[in-house]
């Protein structure tokens, strides 16, 4: 899986630069057998463990490896997500640094005053963000706000 991964996001950006929105079927098909497979292997490699007999109606803890492909085989589609929609990220490092600043400030300054406070942080991070990930940089989209035009996502314009 951690060599597969890899090759599934490389296949997806040589299809994204040269112009696809989607991968061939044949391609997607090919990598999503090999998916199952890796996971049924690990699957069969590591067992479940079977009920407690003094306890046969509850569900005995797994192992974390267990427990790792049991969440690959039942939510395939959303972790493969980046392979059949080209706009979804191959990995969540964006929105981890997205909320980080927010966790640092909390731990620095000891939490924030009130809630007020925090609300009007935490808006103002996402709307720098936004315009971040929409090209706009960060001094002109502070000047925009603050003289009364600010930037709105194309989505959301009239709404």
């Amino acid at each position: 899986m951690r060599r597969l991964l890899p090759r599934i996001k490389a296949a997806v950006e040589t299809a994204r630069q040269a112009g696809e929105n989607q991968l061939a079927p044949d391609v997607a098909d090919a990598f999503f057998q090999d998916y199952d497979r890796l996971v049924g292997l690990g699957l069969t490699v590591n067992p479940a463990k079977p009920p407690d007999p003094a306890y046969p109606r509850r569900k005995p803890a797994q192992t974390p490896v267990r427990n790792l492909l049991e969440r690959l085989r039942d939510y395939r589609q959303e972790v493969l997500r980046f392979m059949t929609d080209f706009q979804v990220p191959f990995d969540n490092n964006q929105g981890e640094r997205d909320i980080r600043m927010t966790k640092l400030k909390q731990k620095i300054a000891g939490g924030f005053r009130t809630l007020a406070g925090a609300a009007d942080f935490v808006t103002i991070r996402s709307y720098l963000s936004t315009a971040r990930k929409n090209g706009i940089s960060f001094l002109k989209a502070l000047a925009d706000a603050l003289a009364g035009k600010p930037f709105y996502p194309a989505a959301c314009v009239g709404s």
